[in-house]
C-alpha cells in the first residue's frame, strides 16, 4: 500500500514499504522532489555489514544525509560553506538527528550482541518510558527518575526534593533538555487555548 505526504514549500511525497510472505520487511521506495529512496529489502546477514551485501537504503543512512547536510548549514564542514544559515532551529535538528542515528546503532548492536541482528524474530516489545531514557542515556534510569523525565506528578515532586543528579547525570540532562524541548510548547498550548 502507497502513502503520499504532503511536504515543504509544496512538494509532495510518495513511498510504499513491502512484506514478505511472512510478513518480514522487504523493501519499499520513498520518492519526491529531489530524492528518490529504494529501501533495503530483506536484513543483512552479518553485523557489521560486510561490502556487496546491501541492495537499498536504511534510515540510518538517511538520517546521515539529512545530518551533513545540517552540518554544511552549519558550517562544519572544511571547504563547504561558510556557516551564513547556520541557526539554533539547524543545531537542534542535527542533534536530534545525531542522538536518533546513535540509538539506532545501539538496536544493531544490541541485536548482534544477542545474535539476532539479520535475523527476522518475534516482534521486541515496545519501549517504555523506562527503557527508552535508558537507551537515550546509555545507563540505568530508576522508576523516580523516569517519573521526572516523563511528566508531571507525584514522582516529578518527589525527584525535586531528591535529586539524584550526581548519580544519574545522563538522565538528568536529558530531563533537562526534555522541559527545554516541552516548554515552549506548552507556552504555545496555553496561548492557543486563549
Amino acid at each position: 500500500m502507497s502513502y503520499t505526504h504532503n511536504g515543504h514549500n509544496g512538494s509532495v511525497y510518495t513511498g510504499y514499504n513491502t512484506v514478505d510472505a511472512d510478513g518480514n520487511p522487504a523493501g519499499g521506495a520513498f520518492v519526491g522532489r529531489g530524492i528518490e529512496i529504494h529501501w533495503q529489502n530483506g536484513p543483512l546477514p552479518k553485523y557489521p555489514p560486510q561490502p556487496g551485501l546491501a541492495n537499498g537504503a536504511f534510515v540510518e543512512d538517511v538520517i546521515i544525509g539529512a545530518e551533513r547536510r545540517l552540518a554544511f548549514y552549519q558550517g562544519e564542514i572544511p571547504g563547504e560553506g561558510d556557516g551564513r544559515f547556520a541557526c539554533a532551529e539547524n543545531a537542534a535538528a542535527q542533534f536530534h538527528l545525531r542522538e536518533a542515528h546513535r540509538i539506532l546503532l545501539g538496536r544493531t548492536r544490541r541485536r548482534a550482541d544477542a545474535g539476532i541482528e539479520g535475523k527476522h524474530v518475534e516482534p521486541e516489545p515496545f519501549l517504555t518510558e523506562q527503557n527508552t531514557l535508558e537507551a537515550l542515556t546509555g545507563q540505568h534510569v530508576p522508576p523516580r527518575v523516569v517519573g521526572l523525565a516523563t511528566g508531571p506528578g507525584v514522582r516529578e515532586n518527589e525527584m525535586r526534593q531528591h535529586p539524584d543528579e550526581q548519580r544519574y547525570p545522563q538522565a538528568a540532562a536529558a530531563l533537562r533538555m526534555a522541559q527545554e524541548i516541552n516548554q515552549p510548547m506548552q507556552n504555545k498550548l496555553a496561548l492557543d487555548a486563549v
